[in-house]
């Protein structure tokens, strides 16, 4: 399977240079697939390129568990708010009746509005609560009459516990998703290596008996730093089901297109000697996805000097980016 979520970025924060190792992963990784006949001529290429497939789907595994982690604030946030709830529940009867019963120190112990349970510090809203269950045990039955049912004293019990197990957790989670994200690291660097040290050489082999395909091995094996930390040579956005020209350039055989479609619909990309007319060996790219061309790959006619794109989306338009090398 060749087929990964373009949206790595937004599973785990990365920073610049692990960001632009991925993408060079996946950009050599749809190289293969797009040249595997010819590349196939050599198992031991197909062995490589097949143990670069699964480190790939081992740093989304990796990435998805990283994003899986959570810090526990989200978590806290709402643990809380169920613990006041239950607390209110149980505190509102159990005050009336210590009122009542002539018990005044334990209605000033436990009268509390939702405002104040709501600032109060986390352990001692935890200690608070069970206070009040250990408190109004005992009076289970008496309660009934003030709208206290023993299920709510459970619910209190279970709410404190789930609200200390939230306020505790915090630095366990910390501590394990740095554990994931040097794993993940680790795994992108053994990644780099293991393309240098020997999926680079056996393609070698290929560099005087087939130079293009080796030309184009090496152009998607640069580090694609063409992020949003440079300019773009164009960029810009196509209405539904439009054609439009992006740009007339004159036309050499090593120039390289870095192209990427920002929109939310698919685009296609082509390099014509007619400005309204799609020719050649054109990109089809996703949404989101990105891609590395050189010019012969697009189109061998030397005449071939118009970049097009077309929006074959009727409703939704599309955005594209582009950087020239």
């Amino acid at each position: 399977m060749y087929l990964y979520k373009t949206n790595f970025i937004y599973i785990c924060i990365m920073n610049d240079i692990n960001e632009d190792r991925l993408s060079m992963f996946l950009k050599v990784n749809t190289f293969y697939k797009d040249n595997q006949l010819e590349i196939d001529v050599l198992p031991i290429l197909n062995t490589f390129f097949g143990e670069l497939n699964d480190n790939i789907t081992q740093i989304f595994e990796i990435a998805t568990q990283v994003s899986s982690v959570i810090t526990g604030t989200g978590n806290k946030k709402h643990s809380k708010s169920n613990l006041i709830e239950a607390y209110l529940k149980v505190s509102t009867g159990y005050c009336m009746f210590t009122q009542i019963n002539d018990m005044p120190l334990e209605l000033k112990r436990f009268k509390m509005s939702q405002s104040a349970l709501t600032y109060k510090r986390d352990n001692d809203l935890y200690a608070l609560s069970q206070n009040l269950h250990t408190s109004a045990l005992p009076h289970i039955a008496a309660l009934l009459p003030f709208g206290v049912q023993p299920i709510d004293l459970d619910n209190l019990l279970t709410a404190s516990a789930i609200f200390l197990q939230n306020i505790e957790s915090p630095k366990t989670h910390i501590t394990e998703k740095a554990a994931k994200n040097k794993e993940l690291y680790a795994k992108i660097k053994s990644t780099s290596e293991f393309l240098k040290n020997r999926l680079d050489i056996a393609m070698s082999l290929l560099e005087f008996s087939k130079p293009s395909l080796y030309l184009n091995y090496k152009l998607v094996r640069k580090i694609d730093n063409t992020g949003s930390r440079k300019k773009p040579d164009y960029q810009g956005s196509i209405k539904p089901s439009q054609t439009r020209l992006i740009a007339e350039l004159p036309y050499k055989s090593r120039r390289v297109f870095n192209i990427r479609n920002k929109g939310e619909c698919p685009l296609i990309f082509s390099l014509s000697n007619n400005p309204k007319e799609m020719q050649g060996n054109t990109a089809q790219l996703a949404p989101g996805q990105k891609t590395t061309k050189l010019s012969t790959t697009l189109n061998p006619d030397t005449e071939a000097q118009f970049l097009i794109v077309k929006n074959p989306n009727s409703h939704i338009e599309g955005n594209f980016w582009i950087k020239l090398e």
